[in-house]
């Protein structure tokens, strides 16, 4: 029997320790608090008691060893007056609190306390005083832990009703007072001997769905969980979900999900969303005890699906249909298209059908509205008809610019815009060189490498399944030779910005009548740069003999230009890309 009852203490103890280890206790025992007994106010300045601050308020309390702390009144005065101190202690929100204060004084004596935010509703003479205080007798109860009793002659514990602290601030002050007293007394007295705070965890739930996002389509099933927190050992929960007004977008056990839907003590809830429909948020409520308690919302929060339209990247003539794939249940789609002189689209429904009205790139965007939010567009460039653009041909780099080519060595040429022409986007294009007939390169970017001496013109064309656009030629007349090492003077940088170097060099020029070759050097004394116009847009001379000058040519605006270069009656050109 001894055994039986042991283990039955054992297990008393433990679900015990369980349940107290959600509170915990604040004990200001002032008889053994060693406050001064000769002080007029023994809060002035604040104390710390049992590791928190005690402050006066109003009045002056005193202390003796055989009745704790002493609040005196003036209850026969025609004002009278009332004494009152603060227990700085932070009351959390969310946590239930039970207070108890023993004290002894008499039935015309009145004990009041309360817990609020500030004290601006309690005004007084002055915190320092050692007296009662006018305003302490007319204070009123405000906040939480509103108490006010008479008092007995005999030690009493009074309790505080419990109270919880809400929201989320913390009410950092207690508020003690006495007033009254009996009436043919000028001075009246209570004395507290103990004060007992008791702080408790409140019960709280939370909700969580397990996934909390899916993609806008999904039927998969979501699970909602409720997490009970500060509910002490074997007490028993029952919760009942609420899903807002049906429809809601939920399906439960595979029909439209009702308002709310109770599940007794089990704490999760399966739901499978009703495809393509918007989803409500969902809440939960605890019932412990008979006091029922209210979740956090749970909202699942939709992304969009991977969509794609699909159609072919040419339209020649006619129509054609073009189709996004696995669309979501109960989607909506409209259309539009980037210019309808191109093509035209219908503005809804999918498939969609596109209809050649021009030549050129058009894209086509779809909107879709599904789970009650419009997703991110979608789009498709289409090229309608025989491409129509022209581009400009330059150098690349281009800063490889050269007005001579020489045999065997590779040059590279690229494609750029004609002004807001945007490239041929996906290719391909068909590159010729006369002399070489079609080139190989269907890319944006053409290699060349010249192995006769001649002259050479250079075109490009957008080359779609539909046909080839217009041609595009390269502006200057591309001259390959042997003796591309030839000339007078080197102009540079090429490209250039603002300023244009022009050096004299050691060339070696072929000499027409003997077919040998011969060095020489060459100084200027004139230099006129023309541009496309043919009109001369920069002319400086310079003394005899000059072999090196800049020239500042920050006015020109980005352009092609010719420099001729004169040495008496003999120029020298080259051609320079001023590029801002």
């Amino acid at each position: 029997m001894k055994h039986i009852f042991t283990k039955i203490l054992g297990l008393t103890i433990l679900a015990f320790s369980s349940t107290i280890t959600f509170s915990q206790s604040k004990e200001f025992n002032y008889l053994s608090s060693g406050l001064s007994t000769s002080a007029c106010n023994v809060f002035n300045p604040a104390v710390i008691v049992t590791e928190i601050s005690h402050s006066s308020h109003a009045g002056g309390v005193t202390f003796n060893s055989s009745n704790g702390l002493i609040l005196t009144t003036t209850p026969k005065l025609s004002s009278p007056g009332a004494t009152a101190f603060v227990i700085n202690y932070s009351f959390n929100p969310g946590y239930k609190y039970d207070i108890s204060i023993t004290a002894k004084g008499n039935s015309a004596m009145l004990l009041k306390s309360s817990v609020v935010p500030n004290l601006n509703q309690f005004n007084t003479n002055g915190t320092t005083s050692c007296t009662p205080d006018n305003y302490a007798f007319s204070y009123i109860t405000a906040g939480y832990g509103q108490f006010t009793t008479p008092t007995s002659a005999s030690s009493t514990s009074y309790s505080i009703p419990q109270f919880i602290i809400p929201g989320n601030n913390i009410y950092p002050y207690m508020i003690v007072w006495v007033s009254g007293g009996r009436p043919n007394l000028e001075l009246d007295a209570l004395s507290i001997s103990k004060i007992n705070i008791i702080e408790t965890a409140s019960p709280s739930f939370t909700l969580a769905s397990s996934p909390s996002l899916i993609t806008c389509g999904s039927t998969s099933s979501i699970t909602f969980t409720t997490t009970a927190n500060n509910v002490p050992g074997g007490s028993s929960v029952s919760y009942t979900w609420n899903l807002g007004a049906t429809p809601n977008g939920w399906l439960y056990n595979g029909s439209p999900a009702p308002i709310s839907i109770p599940t007794g003590t089990v704490n999760t809830l399966s739901l499978t969303p009703d495809c393509g429909k918007p989803l409500s948020s969902i809440y939960a409520t605890a019932t412990l005890n008979s006091v029922n308690y209210s979740t956090n919302n749970s909202t699942v929060s939709v992304i969009s699906p991977s969509l794609t339209i699909e159609g072919n990247p040419t339209l020649c003539s006619g129509t054609d249909s073009y189709n996004i794939p696995n669309l979501p249940c109960n989607a909506t789609v409209s259309w539009n298209s980037s210019n309808i002189s191109i093509a035209t689209v219908t503005p809804t429904g999918n498939p969609a059908t596109v209809t050649k009205a021009g030549n050129g790139e058009v894209k086509i965007t779809a909107t879709i509205n599904a789970c009650g939010v419009s997703l991110p567009p979608i789009s498709k460039t289409i090229i309608v008809g025989i491409p129509q653009y022209t581009y400009e041909i330059v150098p690349s780099p281009i800063s490889s610019y050269t007005e001579c080519y020489k045999l065997n060595k590779t040059y590279s040429f690229t494609i750029q815009p004609t002004g807001t022409d945007p490239y041929y986007p996906n290719g391909p294009y068909r590159w010729y060189c006369t002399g070489m007939g079609i080139l190989s390169s269907t890319t944006k970017t053409v290699s060349i490498k010249f192995t006769q001496a001649g002259d050479y013109t250079l075109s490009v064309r957008p080359n779609s399944a539909c046909g080839l656009g217009p041609a595009s030629v390269y502006g200057e007349t591309l001259h390959a030779s042997s003796s591309c090492s030839g000339g007078y003077y080197l102009v540079s940088p090429n490209p250039v910005k603002s300023d244009l170097s022009i050096t004299s060099i050691m060339s070696k020029q072929m000499d027409n009548s003997t077919s040998s070759e011969r060095p020489s050097i060459r100084d200027f004394d004139r230099v006129e740069i023309i541009d496309k116009s043919g009109n001369i847009v920069v002319r400086k001379t310079y003394s005899k003999n000059t072999r090196n000058a800049n020239l500042n040519i920050s006015n020109l605006r980005s352009d092609v230009y010719i420099i001729r270069i004169f040495h008496k009656n003999t120029s020298e050109e080259h051609k320079i890309i001023v590029q801002k």
